[in-house]
């Protein structure tokens, strides 16, 4: 079966599984970083008083999202095989209740 990855380079994915395993891998990479980014900004913009410059709000946020990349660099193996092996429907339920 041909599948259209998410980056629309038809073909490229002929033998995945699921969408999930499906030229991800980059798309994963920026979803992590930026998730990681956000979640670290608000966490340190409440922490403030929710008060924060703008320039600093930008070159935070920069800050982290490099790190967020980085930090998915170290975790990519496991990210990858935890996305492997996810079903669809478990999504919901890891929104519910994270482990």
């Amino acid at each position: 079966m041909i599948h259209a990855s998410p980056g629309g380079n038809k073909g490229r994915d002929r033998n995945c599984r699921n969408f999930w395993s499906c030229g991800v891998g980059t798309g994963g990479a920026v979803g992590f970083a930026g998730t990681y980014a956000v979640g670290q900004l608000a966490s340190r913009y409440y922490a403030g008083g929710r008060r924060m410059e703008t320039s600093v709000l930008r070159d935070t946020y920069a800050r982290l999202l490099a790190e967020g990349k980085g930090l998915f660099g170290q975790h990519a193996g496991a990210v990858q095989a935890r996305t492997a092996a996810l079903r669809p429907g478990e999504v919901i339920d890891l929104v519910r209740s994270p482990t």
